[in-house]
């Protein structure tokens, strides 16, 4: 594969399309979301499994040659056996929907969906502006690359990202979770 390189001047006078645009704010609306549930989630799955004291299954501890544990942090829930992961899980789901999260699918964490989205934004990303200098996603095998990728594109973009857009785009966003945390409140009283 031959990357294209672009010159100075061609940098200079490049005008990104409206397409590059959009995919440039969907990235970086997604991330906003991102950095907005994890504290949330992050501390409903620290109180969970404090309040909980799950212990570590004693097959996974003969599989992985470890000794038991009191499991407490999220990273280790692996460890588990099926049906308190399933009482995790499900502890979760319940206090996360009554911090109004999207919880419409109960299979999946709020968190790892945004950050799924997040994802999502950040291949169209690659691919929208891969077409500069002919590369796609899939192209991109390491994390560093794909990682640095995205921040020069986004600190280009930046410049060229209206931010006014963004904003009511996430204000936008905010009301319709209030309003949807509203009539969930209502709903249980």
């Amino acid at each position: 594969m031959q990357l294209k390189i672009m010159s100075a001047e061609d940098m200079k006078n490049f005008k990104p399309s409206s397409e590059m645009v959009k995919s440039a704010e969907l990235v970086f609306l997604n991330m906003a979301n991102v950095e907005t549930i994890k504290p949330v989630v992050q501390k409903i799955q620290k109180d969970v499994l404090k309040e909980f004291q799950f212990k570590s299954s004693p097959k996974q501890d003969r599989e992985f040659k470890e000794e038991q544990i009191t499991v407490l942090e999220e990273k280790h829930t692996y460890k588990l056996n099926d049906i308190d992961f399933k009482k995790y899980h499900s502890e979760c789901n319940k206090r996360e929907a009554k911090k109004g999260l999207d919880v419409s699918n109960p299979e999946y964490c709020p968190l790892l969906v945004a950050e799924h989205e997040l994802i999502k934004a950040e291949n169209n990303l690659i691919d929208v502006f891969g077409e500069v200098v002919d590369i796609k996603a899939s192209d991109i095998y390491k994390l560093e690359h794909r990682k640095r990728f995205i921040d020069i594109t986004l600190r280009f973009m930046a410049q060229h990202i209206n931010t006014k857009s963004v904003l009511l785009n996430l204000r936008e966003e905010t009301e319709l979770f209030i309003k949807n945390t509203e009539e969930k409140i209502k709903a249980v009283v």
